[in-house]
């Protein structure tokens, strides 16, 4: 789990996963940036989640303001 929680979905995407084990629909989920409520210096995370049939793992990207946690958390999800 994530240190910093899940916030507003302001993205989705599904994908066709092929693997060993058969097809299954993986969903990539991003939340709304905001303040780490426990930062200094008021930076910001963008969190996001990939979700498999039974697995969910979270994840954040952190950023000194909003656009680079933002851009930070979409290059994540991107790779």
């Amino acid at each position: 789990m994530s240190k910093y929680p899940m916030t507003e979905v302001i993205a989705r995407r599904e994908f066709d996963y092929s693997g060993p084990a058969g097809p299954a629909k993986v969903l990539a989920l991003l939340g709304k940036p905001a303040i780490m409520p426990d930062a200094p210096n008021h930076d910001w995370y963008c969190p996001y989640v990939i979700e498999w049939p039974k697995e969910r793992h979270e994840f954040y990207a952190g950023g000194m303001d909003a656009l680079q946690a933002l851009l930070l958390g979409i290059s994540a999800l991107r790779l």
